[in-house]
């Protein structure tokens, strides 16, 4: 309910600050101001580091965002990502090399014995995402140049045995941010979008009463248990 709640606060925000500005005060969050005309309103972009290493350790991300301009200086972004093994993850599925759960019989989690890697064990996922941006540069506006704003993210992960279904566990990572960075389009439509920030992370096992037992340590790490720091990088091309 919580997350429910915090996704609909930020989508309200974004419209509430794309409203008209009637008192004459701050233009940009009240501005209703139209898109650059001779400016990309779309933005369609793909992750290039997720898909190596995602958010969950030994996962991949095929991650896909669109950024739609509503203001002169804003746009909201939302993004999915399909979650599978990554690189790592399918070479050790392999060779059965990666001394989990599968192959030790321990209930240890998978922190340093990432179980979920091994032959016996499958997991798949689902991740949405959810940004509001504001972009610093009035000449230019949305989608150039320095922005800020907040992030939204939520990220699930099915772990099964393969050869008992019926026992699984679900890694669930929901993190939101306040976020810094910038992005270039070329005049040939390409974008590079590099994003920061820093925020809260609420990440925890759903269904904890199987018998795959996966360890709260191995996705809290103390001491910072909450806190999100947030690096995404992006590539893609603009209409």
């Amino acid at each position: 309910m919580k997350y429910l709640i915090a996704l609909l606060f930020l989508i309200s925000s974004a419209f509430l600050f794309a409203q008209k500005d009637d008192d004459g005060g701050f233009v940009g969050f009240k501005s209703n101001a139209k898109p650059n005309p001779k400016g990309k309103t779309n933005i369609f972009k793909v992750g290039i580091i997720p898909f190596f290493e995602g958010q969950i350790y030994g996962t991949g991300e095929l991650r896909f965002n669109y950024e739609r301009v509503i203001a002169k200086q804003q746009s909201i972004l939302v993004g999915i990502s399909y979650v599978f093994p990554n690189l790592l993850g399918l070479a050790l599925y392999s060779s059965g090399a990666s001394g989990g759960r599968g192959s030790t019989g321990g209930t240890t989690g998978y922190g340093s014995t990432p179980g979920f890697l091994d032959a016996n064990y499958a997991f798949e996922g689902v991740r949405g995402m959810l940004g509001y941006r504001y972009y610093l540069m009035k000449r230019r506006g949305a989608p150039y140049g320095i922005y800020v704003g907040p992030y939204l993210s939520y990220n699930f992960v099915n772990v099964s045995q393969k050869a008992a279904p019926q026992n699984y566990e679900g890694l669930n990572y929901f993190d939101a941010c306040a976020v810094f960075g910038v992005q270039a389009v070329s005049s040939k439509h390409f974008v590079f979008d590099f994003t920061t920030g820093l925020g809260y992370k609420d990440n925890f096992i759903s269904n904890p009463n199987s018998n795959m037992e996966l360890s709260p340590q191995t996705i809290n790490i103390p001491p910072f248990d909450h806190v999100k720091f947030l690096i995404q990088l992006n590539f893609g091309y603009g209409l």
